[in-house]
């Protein structure tokens, strides 16, 4: 530790001693040298200074000859001549006002500086005393004054470093004292040691990993005083926040429920938000389970930590291999409250058989229900694999748009649903001006026989059960709709669950499970069947060929609102 000095006095003996061949022994400054060599270079006398402090140069020496005058210099330029009877002149011009002599003799000079500054570093010259004597020798001796600056920080990086995984980040510590500073940066590590990390002032991060982040800090010292260390930095490396490339699309029933899954990673902690999503649903997990489904919907899950986020759609169709469709007909009507079912089914059959069968593979047509006045029907159309109920819509649509619904005038085609809403509009193509309609529409199909008034009871009966679970979306209805408690899950496609009648399958990046719980369809004895008027409430059933035979006459009787008519698509 260097203190601050304050007066050094450097006291210079001139003792003029005559001896054969010239020499010169210098007391001060120290190291003592004597040389008879005048061209020899004597090490310098070394003072330290701490910069705005005062100081005294003093020289103290001996000769063999006589002096003749002694000049203190500084960097060659004469400050002060003192004469052989060791009286002073005057300070030259140039070093007046800080420099002075202090006291001089024939032996003796010592030089004051009231105010060190920079300029009086050795860095920009040395002090000299330089003796000529009456025989013309030259003698000198330097003394080096060190100006001392204690280190500051004067700038540096400052505050929390947020930079991705991969990024780049640049540390800077900018520092100023004398001699020059050394500077590092260290790493605090939870044990409270400093690790050194880096030499210098300045540290340039490149492809900056996760295991980069900590608290750093940069440390000068020029071993003046204790080394200063500068504002701790915390450096934050973040991995961006990724949701898992799973399974993001659904096939899904009318009244199932979707347990969707998004399985994010960061290295910093995770939040969840799922939109949309209700007051009686857990909206903040990883995991949402949905309602009910009705409709086609599309849910979005947002993982994010403090700095980064990520979004990742899930989209959940109704579909299956059986898809329920109404129409809305305006160039049917009833006559006398009553219609043809078996005449209306074979032009259905014929005119869907060519805009459905080649594209999405139709299987076979079931007309449920035929109602005069505002007509509602079910008509379900099964398919050889699982298909999306938009798109069957839409591909209908387009059919009525281009006028290949053949003779049928039709004003809406959508989804059937149990509480149906308004029904959407789509451009038609008129074939008649009959003011009158028919609506064929269709639910749930796929068995031989469809259950009739008991059923549709039980199907109402069960969705107001289902309402009810839908505000609580994590009660699990393990009797699902067409399978028998204990049944295996059967039918899982691997890109989407098996979604048909019954299923209950586990999708991939998420669960669909059956909320309706009712069979859609039940088995009748054929072998008891007989033809006669039914009673209200009884199950109705008749072979296709009996229904759909050219030139034969439908001979199964008209029931309203319960009975049903199905045939198999002809290629």
């Amino acid at each position: 530790m260097i203190c601050h000095l304050k007066i050094i006095f450097v006291w210079i003996s001139l003792v003029p001693q005559l001896t054969d061949g010239g020499s010169v022994t210098w007391y001060e400054p120290t190291p003592a040298k004597t040389t008879s060599n005048q061209n020899e270079v004597l090490p310098p006398g070394r003072l330290q200074v701490y910069e705005g402090s005062s100081a005294v140069l003093q020289w103290n020496f001996s000769l063999t000859s006589n002096i003749g005058f002694t000049f203190i210099k500084f960097k060659g330029a004469t400050v002060v001549t003192i004469r052989s009877d060791g009286k002073a002149g005057d300070v030259s011009a140039n070093f007046t006002g800080r420099l002075s002599v202090l006291s001089s003799t024939k032996q003796t000079a010592a030089l004051s500086i009231s105010r060190v500054i920079f300029a009086d570093d050795k860095a920009n010259g040395e002090f000299t005393c330089e003796v000529l004597t009456l025989s013309n020798e030259r003698w000198k001796r330097a003394i080096q004054v060190q100006v001392l600056a204690p280190v500051k920080i004067t700038d540096q990086v400052r505050g929390d470093q947020v930079v991705p995984k991969g990024g780049n980040l640049h540390l800077f510590c900018k520092v100023t004292g004398r001699p020059a500073p050394n500077v590092n940066w260290t790493k605090v590590p939870a044990d409270g040691s400093n690790e050194i990390k880096h030499y210098g002032p300045t540290w340039n991060f490149t492809n900056i990993n996760v295991t980069d982040s900590g608290t750093y800090s940069c440390v000068a010292n020029n071993k003046v005083e204790d080394p200063v260390r500068g504002q701790a930095v915390k450096v934050i490396v973040v991995a961006p926040v990724s949701i898992a490339d799973t399974e993001n699309k659904f096939i899904v029933t009318v009244g199932e429920i979707v347990t969707l899954n998004c399985k994010a990673k960061g290295n910093l902690p995770l939040s969840y938000t799922w939109t949309p999503c209700s007051e009686v649903q857990v909206c903040d997990m990883e995991t949402l389970d949905t309602p009910p489904v009705n409709k086609d919907v599309n849910f979005t899950c947002k993982a994010a930590d403090e700095f980064t986020d990520d979004s990742k759609s899930y989209i959940v169709f109704i579909g299956g291999t059986v898809i329920n469709i109404t129409l809305v007909i305006t160039s049917e009507s009833c006559t006398d409250g009553e219609y043809d079912r078996s005449t209306l089914l074979g032009k259905l059959n014929k005119t869907f058989n060519d805009v459905l069968a080649d594209k999405f593979g139709l299987l076979k047509m079931k007309l449920n229900n035929v109602r005069c006045g505002s007509l509602k029907v079910d008509l379900a159309l099964n398919f050889n694999s699982t298909t999306k109920e938009i798109d069957v819509i839409t591909e209908l649509r387009k059919a009525v748009k281009d006028g290949k619904l053949g003779e049928f005038t039709v004003s809406s085609i959508d989804g059937t649903r149990d509480d149906e809403g308004t029904t959407s509009k789509v451009p038609t193509t008129p074939k008649s001006s009959s003011n009158t309609a028919a609506i064929v529409g269709g639910s749930v199909g796929g068995g031989l026989l469809c259950c009739a008034a008991g059923g549709a009871a039980y199907y109402k009966k069960k969705q107001n059960e289902n309402k009810k679970k839908a505000k609580n979306p994590r009660v699990d209805n393990n009797g699902g709709q067409g399978r028998r408690d204990g049944d295996q899950e059967a039918g899982c496609d691997n890109n989407y669950a098996d979604v048909g009648p019954g299923a209950n399958c586990p999708r991939k990046g998420g669960n669909v499970r059956n909320e309706q719980g009712i069979p859609d369809y039940a088995v009748v004895d054929k072998t008891k069947r007989k033809k006669k008027t039914p009673k209200p409430g009884e199950l109705q059933y008749a072979e296709l060929g009996e229904l759909t035979v050219p030139g034969r006459k439908a001979t199964m009787p008209r029931v309203s609102g319960t009975d049903t008519v199905y045939a198999d698509v002809r290629s």
